[in-house]
């Protein structure tokens, strides 16, 4: 049943189950953590998978340096020019390179300006520990079809920093 999947997936990356919100995929859960906080600066790194650069075609993009990293200084000092609620988008490895990106950083610099931080941890899933009260982030995507499940299930989990608004009203639906 739905409802035990939610609590077994709550359960695995260190959620309540409430906090879940099941998508089409990927790509719907990325699109959903953009569409639905507004009146936000969104920072993202220049090397997010396109479901992120393509919902937030006005990011300021964070720089990588020669090893895929995100540049650290260079997000401290924009996010400490920012004026209104931020959003940052860091994905946590990256389905190219493999790269694992210093979250734990990135979390601390975000906090510092007040800001809210997504995590695209979908390649990371089944590879690497998804503890989402341990990465400290408010917003994090996952795929079901990157650890053996079904193709067409996402998920968006939603920590308690992080505000949506509902993308689809009237139904019922998630």
């Amino acid at each position: 049943c739905l409802e035990d999947a939610r609590q077994l997936i709550a359960s695995t990356i260190g959620a309540k189950s409430s906090q879940l919100v099941f998508t089409s995929g990927g790509t719907e859960a990325n699109n959903l953590a953009f569409r639905t906080t507004q009146n936000m600066t969104y920072f993202v790194s220049e090397i997010e998978h396109d479901s992120i650069l393509s919902s937030a075609p006005m990011a300021v993009r964070i720089p990588v340096n020669q090893d895929g990293v995100v540049n650290i200084d260079t997000l401290q000092d924009l996010l400490s020019r920012q004026t209104k609620p931020a959003l940052v988008s860091v994905m946590l490895a990256n389905n190219e390179t493999g790269v694992i990106q210093p979250l734990d950083k990135i979390v601390t610099i975000a906090r510092k300006y007040n800001a809210i931080v997504h995590c695209d941890a979908v390649q990371a899933l089944g590879k690497l520990p998804i503890d989402m009260n341990a990465l400290g982030v408010d917003l994090m995507t996952l795929s079901a079809h990157k650890i053996g499940g079904p193709k067409g299930i996402g998920i968006l989990a939603v920590g308690p920093n992080a505000r949506l608004k509902a993308g689809l009203v009237g139904g019922g639906q998630e």
